[in-house]
């Protein structure tokens, strides 16, 4: 009987070591090749792509974990960094769903839901599997290294037609801010190299070279990378991310040559030239840029004014931005500001970005969970080097987040949630105990974990939908740049119930109907997009619609709403010039000419220099001379 037992037990251990393995093995795989998917035949791949398959590996890891959770033995603990973690994403979801008139398709909340699930498995694994993550994310930072050389010499094309180094992103800027992210660990490998790899194992020192060779190409990249990225956020962390690491070191180099009271004094002074020399090289360098954040932050704060309990809901920044933008060109005429506003959709600060998102509740909260991840912490359980590393990286993500936005960017965002969840599993706290389950066969029910595994089934099936719905919007897209106006309505109109709470899909929707000549269908789908992601070129192309049928009031409103958003545009001016010109305002019309004439060119461009031209010629068919 004994023995039967036994046997039983051994083969409950095999598939527990089995299931784990399998769940390692993926969330290997999505930190080494997430970052790098760019390819797919995706509208917005390097967002879109990498969002469908976080979701397909998120779905399969989760029934692995229920399967594991059913089987296993062990306990799983929740501690206050768990709960602090639930309750935020609770309010974010009732906030979202249940107090906000509107919520629009989000991926960046879909994110979050699996970010959540990946967080409580990451956390249940050991340190040993910690470690071979960590190494995934070294590696997935080195292929974008490779890959951002090859951008630079110009061996390959990124995915900007702006920005000549984007890795496997859309910009330049959450490029190097994931690089920053994984690069403490690096620096942290450099220092205590254990905390990566156990000793007396077989092949070690064929795993040491390797791991050796792995953080000196990262650090190595990270050197020769960011200043072609030319991001200061970044320069910044990587300083912050040194001086982190090695602040012990520091601490105790000036310890043998001066006074402890000394060293403090010393230390606290060098951390203010720090902080003031930061912020003067964030003005100088790329000041212009600098300017239009300024812009951005003011703006925001009005945003935060007007809703501070509760904000617009969570993703809604970008919904409801541009409007206040307008607002504020409307009552201020600030040339200086005017020069650099444009179409934006995030407030380069994460903080301030999400207080105006979940409300001034929402980033107490918020506050609650680094408390207890950062203050509050408990004592340790083992491995210092491992916490240190953690720690790092989280407050690295942390500065990043306050100039710039790594929120959206889901690379970085699986990177942050490994930090947390090493941390909060490296932690010890009496807290936590309390919290594990006691009664396996009540707290592991079979029928829970067939339901789970059938939601989860039905989730992977709606994801491949998605998918399929993507891959029709991106044909869609392309028949549109091709002309085929109608073939690309055809296809928008097919995928419209999975996107038609998306402002940028609706964005596509509606040009793709303008263009097609199908005006009042135009007018409703453009209409309903500013209700989710609302700019100047909707308003332009709304605009557009409203003249072709005549209604020159609206058309009006439209295009002097989207110069309120971006004083700068030429081609806003010159719409509203057309529409004057074409409905005998000439008086109006001859204004905005000289506005036209009157405008700087920031960024020069065939199209901008035409406009000028254009404004010169009319006003020397109507025998008016150019006023400055």
């Amino acid at each position: 009987m004994t023995l039967k037992i036994d046997c039983t037990k051994i083969r409950i251990l095999r598939l527990e070591h089995s299931i784990n393995l399998l769940i390692v093995l993926l969330l290997f795989s999505l930190y080494v090749f997430l970052p790098s998917i760019d390819f797919l035949p995706f509208r917005r791949s390097p967002v879109t792509g990498k969002f469908i398959i976080f979701l397909l590996a998120t779905l399969l890891i989760v029934c692995l974990f229920l399967g594991k959770l059913k089987v296993s033995d062990e306990s799983f603990s929740i501690g206050r960094i768990d709960i602090s973690i639930l309750l935020l994403v609770v309010y974010i979801t009732f906030n979202r769903y249940f107090f906000q008139p509107t919520y629009g398709f989000s991926i960046r909340f879909y994110e979050l839901l699996g970010l959540l699930a990946l967080y409580f498995v990451i956390k249940s694994l050991t340190p040993k599997h910690h470690s071979w993550l960590l190494i995934a994310a070294i590696i997935g930072a080195n292929i974008q290294i490779i890959i951002g050389w090859l951008q630079l010499y110009g061996l390959i094309e990124s995915n900007s037609s702006v920005l000549k180094v984007t890795g496997g992103f859309f910009n330049s800027g959450p490029y190097s801010g994931y690089l920053v992210a994984v690069f403490p660990i690096g620096l942290q490998f450099l220092k205590n190299g254990n905390f990566l790899i156990e000793d007396g194992k077989k092949y070690i020192n064929i795993r040491k070279a390797i791991v050796h060779f792995a953080v000196v190409l990262n650090i190595i990249g990270c050197v020769t990378i960011i200043p072609a990225l030319r991001s200061r956020a970044a320069f910044i962390v990587i300083f912050f991310t040194v001086g982190y690491i090695y602040r012990k070191n520091i601490q105790s180099f000036f310890e043998k040559n001066t006074k402890k009271r000394v060293v403090k004094v010393l230390l606290v002074l060098g951390a203010i030239c720090c902080m003031i020399t930061s912020i003067i090289f964030i003005y100088n360098f790329k000041k212009g840029s600098t300017e239009g954040r300024l812009l951005i932050l003011k703006t925001t704060v009005e945003m935060l004014k007007d809703r501070p309990v509760m904000g617009f809901g969570y993703d809604r920044f970008h919904s409801n931005y541009m409007l206040y933008q307008s607002e504020y060109f409307e009552k201020h005429n600030n040339i200086k500001m005017a020069l650099r506003a444009g179409n934006t959709a995030y407030a380069f600060n994460e903080p301030l970005q999400f207080s105006v998102e979940n409300g001034i509740l929402g980033l107490s909260i918020l506050l609650l969970v680094l408390y207890f991840l950062i203050i509050r912490r408990g004592t340790l359980k083992e491995n210092e080097p491992l916490y240190e590393m953690a720690m790092a990286g989280i407050l690295s993500i942390i500065i990043f987040s306050l100039f710039s936005y790594p929120s959206k960017i889901l690379p970085i965002k699986l990177v942050l949630i490994l930090y947390v969840a090493i941390l909060s599993a490296n932690q010890a706290s009496s807290f936590c105990n309390r919290f594990k389950p006691q009664n396996k066969s009540k707290s592991r029910s079979f029928y829970i974990l067939l339901i789970s595994l059938s939601i989860s089934c039905l989730l992977f099936y709606k994801t491949l939908k998605l998918a399929k719905a993507y891959y029709v919007w991106n044909n869609s897209h392309e028949n549109y740049l091709d002309k085929d106006f109608n073939l690309a309505v055809k296809g928008y109109r097919l995928i419209y119930p999975f996107f038609d709470t998306d402002g940028k899909f609706l964005t596509d929707y509606g040009l793709a109907l303008y263009s097609a000549k199908d005006t009042y269908a135009a007018i409703n789908i453009l209409s309903k997009a500013k209700n989710y992601s609302n700019n100047s070129v909707i308003e332009n192309v709304l605009g557009n619609c409203y003249k072709e049928i005549e209604d020159y009031k609206n058309a009006e409103i439209c295009y002097q709403r989207s110069i309120n958003m971006v004083p700068g545009s030429f081609r806003s001016h010159y719409l509203l010039l057309k529409m004057y010109s074409d409905n005998n305002q000439m008086e109006n019309a001859v204004n905005v000419a000289n506005r036209i004439l009157n405008l700087k060119v920031t960024v020069p461009s065939e199209t901008t220099f035409e406009i000028i031209n254009g404004a010169k010629n009319f006003l020397k068919l109507q025998g008016v001379n150019y006023v400055d």
